[in-house]
């Protein structure tokens, strides 16, 4: 299990400026892992991030950032106001 992976599920607010800073990394790898991992978190400050993200060279970094998205702002949708 990767460091963003276990972020993720630790579920740790405190993680979402470092994972979003991991979505700027060369690896592509380590660009999905951070992507899933802020899905998971749930935060919206991460939202921006992830959109940015939608860009990627790669397709599975997009996905996973697409996916991720979708994760974020279904939970907030499904939140009481």
């Amino acid at each position: 299990m990767g460091v963003a992976e276990a972020l993720g599920r630790i579920g740790d607010a405190r993680a979402v400026e470092p994972l979003s800073a991991a979505l700027r990394d060369r690896d592509d790898a380590v660009r999905r892992n951070a992507a899933e991992a802020l899905g998971r978190i749930d935060d919206a400050r991460a939202v921006k991030h992830l959109i940015a993200t939608l860009g990627d060279r790669d397709a599975r970094v997009r996905a996973a950032a697409a996916e991720a998205l979708a994760r974020i702002d279904g939970a907030q949708a499904s939140s009481p106001s």
